[in-house]
């Protein structure tokens, strides 16, 4: 009998050895190293390299107060003639985000579909990258 109960406590022990609650590993914080601008307009090619948390902030805050919606019936962004945005926000983990706008009317994060934004929001950002010098 004691070689029974033996038996089944080294069982239970072992059964539930690995049942015990693990805490989690946190996830690491993920915070925007650098933002990247390459802004094609008319004849004028942009390049900006932001690091400044200021400067980077007025481009996130941009991004962040564009309302994109639904997606273009007629037109092909692609094939627009104008202007064209790509946004690379780099990441403290090494992942990254790429915006690209085309026109002041269509965006696409991350090589997702296109989606329309206000014309009005659009065009703020060729003034924003022409006036916010690289770091």
């Amino acid at each position: 009998m004691k070689k029974i109960i033996i038996s089944l406590m080294l069982f239970s022990c072992t059964l539930f050895s690995g049942c015990k609650k693990q805490t989690p590993t946190p996830a690491p914080m993920e915070y925007v190293t650098s933002v990247e601008v390459s802004y094609d307009y008319r004849s004028q090619h942009l390049y900006r390299r932001y690091t400044d948390s200021d400067k980077m902030d007025v481009i996130l805050f941009y991004l962040y107060d564009l309302k994109p919606y639904g997606m273009p019936t007629t037109e092909d962004p692609d094939e627009i003639i104008g202007d064209s945005c790509k946004i690379t926000v780099h990441l403290s983990t090494g992942n990254k985000h790429v915006y690209r706008q085309r026109g002041s009317r269509y965006l696409s994060v991350d090589s997702h579909r296109w989606q329309k934004i206000k014309e009005s929001q659009g065009t703020v950002l060729f003034h924003l990258v022409n006036h916010i010098q690289s770091d």
